[in-house]
């Protein structure tokens, strides 16, 4: 079966800026139609929210949330570029305050 993955940017806008802010939180939104094809939102948000510090930790830990849900047998959904853009990310530890979420995926090709 094929997938298709796609992002409107709708919780933060549609414009990409280079510029942004220390965030309390990091939260990660995947849209999919479950089984019954009733459209669902998954988010996976970090633990440690109390202030802004260590952003690159609180991505690890929104971004491990998503790999264990996707982990689980069967999978719950397709695995998507934007999914593997995540899980490449988590192997590889490209966890830095440079990553940027949104930039990987507006430049990821299908």
């Amino acid at each position: 079966m094929d997938s298709l993955a796609f992002s409107d940017y709708s919780v933060v806008g549609n414009e990409y800026l280079e510029a942004g802010f220390a965030p309390y939180a990091v939260a990660i939104h995947i849209v999919y139609f479950a089984l019954d094809r009733t459209l669902r939102v998954r988010h996976f948000v970090s633990d440690s929210n109390e202030d802004i510090t260590n952003p690159a930790l609180k991505f690890y830990e929104a971004v491990s949330k998503l790999a264990a849900w996707y982990n689980a047998d069967p999978h719950p959904v397709e695995i998507t570029v934007g999914l593997q853009t995540f899980f490449t990310a988590l192997r590889t530890a490209v966890i830095s305050w440079s990553w940027n979420s949104k930039e990987a995926f507006a430049n990821a090709s299908p």
